[in-house]
């Protein structure tokens, strides 16, 4: 018997753990290895402590115990030992079943398609309203350039390299996103990269996460949010200037960050002005230093994105004479928001 997992994220969107329960019971010991890593062991925690209140189930003939096996799962899986599900003892033979269906699931899942996810089943993210909201305008970057006393170009040049100029929201009105593997592993303290190479990987190995860039990056971060909503929504970055969840800068947390990116290009540019100035980018940014400035917006590693940026400065008219204007105060930002830190 197969995983059924429109059943599964249907549950999950309800949070229905009776109903997640159920989907293990006449599954395999391989199969609910797989679903018990999909679901993450809070989840995973939280449905076989559930065992007991379920009397419509009983157990199949395999596995002989399913919460036995849940609990080896997330032992072997994620270093979890859940209080009184420590003390399950499986059968001899389950150990080394979990330990076996564990690497063949890592296996293909660095190979094959991302599962279907038609929606956040988080419940956390809101609906897309279908059409990207307005555009920066040119009294926008205006306004920008003014309080960081920068060339309209500059900031320009930002926007062109990180969202090739474009929208900063993709066909469905959300904030275009790019999943970061190795990000989500240090943020959720490397306990997914041998189950979930897709979505973790160590910061040693950041390289492989490129292999992952042409998948469908919300398919990505919805699988990552079902593991650890912060350390998925840390580790993407966000609209028209690429800023990484974890680079906050102006919000207190990232879901309220994450909550103001898909409101407007607006936001998207104050989330920009504030991890520059917290950084203290904007010196380059102001005196053309593109290698300063891509080293420390981009990583030491940031391979070509001050060239990049030079010739995109160029492109959008800078560096023709036009003096930086007048710098001016930065206005508050709307209470929703959660506040500019200075």
């Amino acid at each position: 018997m197969s995983i059924d997992y429109p059943a599964v994220l249907a549950a999950l969107q309800r949070d229905a753990i009776a109903d997640i329960r159920a989907q293990f019971e006449p599954l395999t010991v391989e199969e609910a290895t797989e679903l018990g890593t999909f679901i993450g062991p809070d989840r995973l925690t939280r449905v076989a402590r559930h065992a007991s209140t379920v009397t419509a189930f009983r157990p199949r003939a395999e596995p002989a115990d399913t919460t036995a096996v849940l609990a080896e799962v997330n032992r072997q899986a994620f270093a979890v030992a859940p209080g009184h599900l420590a003390l399950l003892q499986p059968d001899p033979t389950t150990a080394p079943r979990v330990g076996r269906a564990l690497v063949d699931v890592a296996a293909r899942r660095r190979a094959a398609p991302l599962l279907i996810m038609p929606q956040d089943v988080t419940g956390f993210l809101p609906l897309p309203p279908g059409a990207a909201p307005a555009a920066l305008s040119e009294g926008d970057y205006a306004e920008a350039a003014a309080r960081q006393q920068v060339e309209v170009a500059a900031i320009k040049a930002v926007a062109i390299v990180e969202s090739g100029g474009l929208s900063g929201f993709d066909d469905r009105g959300r904030p275009k996103i790019l999943f970061e593997a190795h990000h989500f592993s240090q943020h959720s303290a490397n306990r997914y990269n041998a189950t979930h190479p897709h979505l973790s990987v160590h910061k040693d190995n950041w390289r492989q996460s490129r292999l992952y860039y042409g998948r469908d990056q919300y398919q990505r971060l919805h699988e990552a949010m079902l593991l650890d909503i912060d350390a998925a929504l840390k580790a993407a970055s966000w609209g028209k200037f690429q800023v990484m969840g974890f680079n906050h800068s102006g919000w207190d947390a990232v879901r309220p960050f994450v909550l103001a990116m898909y409101q407007s290009e607006a936001n998207h540019l104050r989330a920009f002005e504030a991890y520059c100035n917290d950084r203290r980018l904007m010196d380059h940014v102001r005196n053309r230093d593109w290698l300063a400035f891509a080293q420390g917006y981009n990583g030491r590693n940031q391979e070509g994105y001050d060239t990049r940026m030079a010739a995109a400065y160029r492109a959008a008219g800078g560096g023709r004479g036009a003096a930086a204007p007048a710098r001016v105060p930065i206005p508050t930002p709307a209470p929703w928001a959660g506040g500019i830190r200075r």
